[in-house]
């Protein structure tokens, strides 16, 4: 009888609080648009990441953050889409900030995993705030997934994005690379708009694994869709190995459009990087083009920086088509040791505002302006059109050289 009783309580407790974790979802509201189901606690969002990652949760509803959170020492954190269940509604943050302070080095580590919603705004207003580790890192988001039309507008992350490798052998197909994003890891389609970066540092592979490594203010990697008027400032981003890629608004871009994003920070790495986009790969001409318009850069980088791959615009472009037009870099470049090596380079830099190129196709550079300063040896300010290159870099390489021997 005793026992019988006990277990009757502890029934009723049980269904007591799951009564109070649920009646913000599902009591009171409606989950429409105009009636959100509210998020409120900690508890709210873990039971929706819940829910989504095993497929019970509706697809299209709409959610609402009231309040702040902090989910901070979350070790069992799993962020909101998990494949095959990517989140497929509508997140509304409110303009609240949620504080993260996670590891989870074995896969994704964001608030939001693989995003899958059809079309609208998948998160807005949502601010993220503190230090985010893992294989793979996004400030807000993973993965914004292939075919949808969805957006990740108007949000914000500060603080610490650092990916590490390690291996995972139930997921091979993602196995031979990590990356940081400042609001999304990978977007496939889609758009994020109106984001902001502040004050924060964005590193990819520290530890110098043998696997690629791609670190990007706005996004790790691009396999399409649209980044647009986006800010990252006051940020630092690099990342590390022969094969890594750090780019002030996107690492790697194999497809999408890059346009009036705006950049304030230093960006370097042991691969190739530049201010907007470290690396631009089709593989193939005939399929998608890369778009980097529009765009505004001030960063500061130290002479030994722009050895190798760094670039103002794009420090790579390979099997590329589309353009890259009308952008302006206004470049600092700190330090001493300006050899022919490093004037070559910064010749380069001057004439186009990209590293190197291989079979760039149809790729159209015109009208962009670079402006570079190295204090007490040289300020030379130059628009180009892409036109009459040979001409430019000869005149501007005798310029430099002699006025580095003064």
């Amino acid at each position: 009888m005793t026992r019988k009783l006990s277990a009757l309580l502890l029934a009723g407790i049980f269904t007591a609080c799951a009564s109070v974790a649920w009646a913000a979802y599902y009591d009171e509201h409606s989950g429409t648009e105009s009636d959100p189901y509210i998020i409120s606690s900690v508890e709210d969002i873990t039971a929706l990441s819940d829910r989504v990652n095993s497929g019970e949760e509706p697809g299209g509803a709409y959610y609402r953050l009231s309040s702040p959170l902090n989910i901070s020492g979350t070790a069992a954190w799993n962020p909101i889409g998990a494949e095959p269940n990517a989140f497929t509604g509508h997140f509304d943050g409110g303009s609240n900030t949620i504080t993260m302070n996670i590891d989870n080095p074995a896969y994704r580590a964001s608030v939001f995993g693989l995003i899958g919603t059809p079309s609208g705004y998948a998160v807005k207003n949502l601010k993220v705030a503190g230090t985010i580790r893992g294989k793979f890192v996004g400030g807000i988001a993973a993965v914004i997934d292939y075919g949808t039309d969805a957006s990740i507008e108007g949000c914000e992350f500060s603080g610490t994005l650092e990916s590490e490798y390690q291996y995972n052998s139930s997921d091979s197909a993602s196995d031979n690379h990590t990356s940081a994003g400042g609001i999304v890891e990978v977007i496939q389609s889609g758009t994020v708009k109106n984001c902001t970066v502040r004050n924060a540092a964005i590193t990819a592979n520290r530890a110098n694994a043998g696997v690629s490594a791609y670190a990007g203010g706005i996004a790790a990697a691009m396999g399409g869709g649209v980044v647009e008027a986006c800010t990252v400032t006051g940020t630092n981003i690099d990342s590390f190995g022969t094969d890594s890629y750090s780019g002030g608004i996107v690492g790697n871009s194999n497809y999408g459009t890059v346009q009036g994003c705006d950049f304030t920070g230093s960006v370097k790495g042991t691969g190739y990087a530049a201010c907007i986009v470290g690396r631009m790969e089709n593989g193939n001409l005939d399929v998608g083009d890369v778009n980097v318009a529009s765009n505004t850069v001030r960063a500061s980088v130290t002479s030994s920086d722009i050895l190798g791959g760094w670039a103002a615009l794009v420090g790579y472009i390979m099997n590329s088509g589309g353009s890259i037009l009308t952008n302006s870099a206004d470049i600092s470049i700190n330090g001493e040791g300006l050899t022919e090596e490093i004037a070559q380079r910064l010749v380069s830099m001057l004439l186009t505002g990209v590293g190197q190129t291989m079979n760039p196709g149809n790729l159209t550079i015109s009208d962009n302006h670079i402006d570079v300063t190295i204090p007490d040896k040289i300020n030379v300010e130059v628009g180009t059109s892409g036109c009459d290159l040979g001409f430019g870099f000869s005149f501007l390489a005798g310029a430099l050289l002699l006025l580095r021997r003064k």
